[in-house]
């Protein structure tokens, strides 16, 4: 009998050990799912953080380009209407003349047949 509870009591004790090296072999398996969890997280929220940075970046570019567009919209139309009004002086001047001439003609026939 004395065996048997030797026996038992060596394999309690063995059971023990097991159990202990079990737990801190758990214990360890755990605290690398967890590393390798945060490594992952970490990559993850790395694209995250760069999408946002890239989409603040685009937002600006957005608004530095309405304004250019702006601005050149606005150029051009001041240039349209300088050339429009360049384009409009010979004639202006044209149309401006004509009644003068036209009256002076106009004068100078009368003479003419008022002579005769």
């Amino acid at each position: 009998m004395t065996m048997s509870t030797s026996s038992s009591a060596s394999s309690r004790l063995t059971n023990r050990r097991s159990r202990k090296s079990e737990e801190h072999l758990f214990k360890w398996v755990d605290e690398a799912l967890l590393d390798e969890t945060r490594m992952v997280e970490a990559k993850h929220l790395s694209p995250v953080e760069e999408v946002k940075e890239m989409k603040v970046k685009m937002e600006l570019q957005e608004r530095m380009i309405r304004k250019m567009d702006e601005e050149l919209k606005a150029k051009l139309e001041e240039r349209v209407k300088e050339e429009i009004m360049v384009a409009a002086e010979p004639g202006k001047k044209m149309t401006d003349k004509m009644p003068k001439t036209s009256l002076q003609k106009f004068g100078i026939i009368m003479l003419v047949l008022g002579t005769v």
